[in-house]
């Protein structure tokens, strides 16, 4: 059954059928993980109400969800006229959603917390409602001003790791990451499901040592003036302001500074030192390790991305098995973007898998197997060589000749 695609006008005066003038395979839904979910397509003008409407702020209805015509091109060529249009998703809208207030200060917030102090404890919410799927722990804000919703988007996706938001409609959910994951049991198999497996594994912004800085005490203020005076001397008023020395001490860290190292990702990439790591929120120097830790990128950034020709769809946030035979690889990925052709079966969907550098291990632990088992068949076609001079066969290894 074909999709319906509706084009409402931004105030719902007028809504029309706009599957007439869509070129079905042009018609694309895009969803990112805290990044992106957006839809485009082109239209050709067949005279109608529906095309009319394709107008910068109004209205897309697809998939179940609404979208918001941001931008707009007409193209004339000869006697043909077509549009391509871009729209995001409605729930982006809550960019428009802010408060104009301010809290000097540092002050701890939850997500909710965060929700609450920009809607006015729901009384100015834009129509948006909101629901906090997970735990999380309160974390310091310092000087909190005028931002919107999608600020507190941000916010909390920046102070929570692996924190997701995803939209339906106006409705905002804010996931912790063991909360956003939901393994159904689906297995992607290499060639069965999908013939285009692409990984790629990053490490232009490896660190994994950095010095970490605290926040600094207060200056402090030295008087080193001469008060003392016996009754045969008397300094006057040029001596005395001479004699007076006021100093600054140098400014103190409230716990010393100090490197932070990732050992695993030392024993695995080398030593890769990077910028200094400013830390005025944690109170020990405990936390401000872990605070470290978490914002060094000591890991590959990894991007798995992979076709799918079944039928079925995928959903946000879900568990899969990734099979893929040539490579040896077993290895659980989570949905972390879908990019479909809603109007068009014959094309296949691109699915992005998350990336956690589990994968990466995965397929560096399958690399290993194989080098280890290609060098023990070498060995083992030298051994059983009888005549023993074919040296193309013969594998060497360096070392030290004693």
């Amino acid at each position: 059954m074909t999709e319906k695609i509706i084009v409402k006008e931004r105030t719902g005066k007028y809504e029309e059928l706009l599957n007439n003038c869509i070129e079905p395979e042009t018609f694309i839904i895009d969803w990112e993980k805290n990044s992106n979910y957006e839809l485009s397509f082109t239209a050709f003008d067949d005279h109608s109400l529906a095309f009319s409407l394709l107008t910068n702020e109004n209205h897309i209805i697809a998939d179940g969800q609404e979208f918001v015509i941001k931008t707009s091109e007409p193209t004339l060529s000869g006697s043909t006229h077509t549009i391509d249009v871009k729209a995001t998703h409605i729930g982006y809208e809550c960019t428009y959603v802010r408060t104009n207030e301010s809290m000097d200060g540092s002050f701890g917030f939850t997500p909710k917390g965060l929700f609450d102090y920009v809607t006015k404890n729901g009384q100015k919410t834009g129509g948006f409602t909101y629901e906090i799927h997970g735990d999380f722990q309160p974390v310091q804000f310092d000087n909190m001003g005028k931002c919107s919703l999608k600020d507190v988007l941000s916010k909390i996706t920046d102070s929570w790791k692996g924190s997701v938001y995803t939209f339906d409609n106006r409705h905002i959910d804010i996931w912790s990451e063991s909360e956003f994951k939901k393994d159904n049991g689906r297995v992607i198999h290499y060639y069965h499901d999908t013939s285009d497996v692409k990984l790629s594994a990053d490490t232009t912004e490896l660190q994994n040592i950095a010095m970490v800085y605290p926040s600094q005490k207060e200056a402090t203020k030295t008087d080193t003036s001469d008060n003392s005076s016996d009754d045969s001397t008397t300094k006057s008023d040029d001596t005395k302001k001479n004699d007076s020395d006021t100093t600054e001490s140098k400014p103190e860290y409230i716990f010393p500074p100090f490197e932070v190292r990732d050992e695993d990702s030392i024993a695995r990439f080398g030593e890769k030192a990077g910028e200094d790591i400013n830390d005025d929120k944690s109170q020990n120097a405990d936390d401000a390790k872990k605070s470290a830790l978490s914002q060094m990128k000591s890991e590959p950034a990894i991007t798995l991305t992979s076709t799918y020709y079944g039928d079925d769809d995928f959903f946000k946030g879900e568990s899969v098995l990734l099979k893929v035979q040539p490579l040896n690889l077993d290895t659980n990925v989570t949905v972390v973007g879908i990019k479909k052709a809603l109007l068009n079966f014959e094309q296949v969907k691109q699915i992005t898998f998350n990336n956690t550098v589990q994968t990466y291990f995965d397929l560096e632990n399958s690399t290993k197997n194989t080098i280890t088992n290609l060098i023990d068949s070498k060995i083992s076609n030298i051994t059983n060589n009888s005549n023993g001079n074919n040296q193309s066969n013969k594998l060497w290894e360096v070392g030290e000749v004693k």
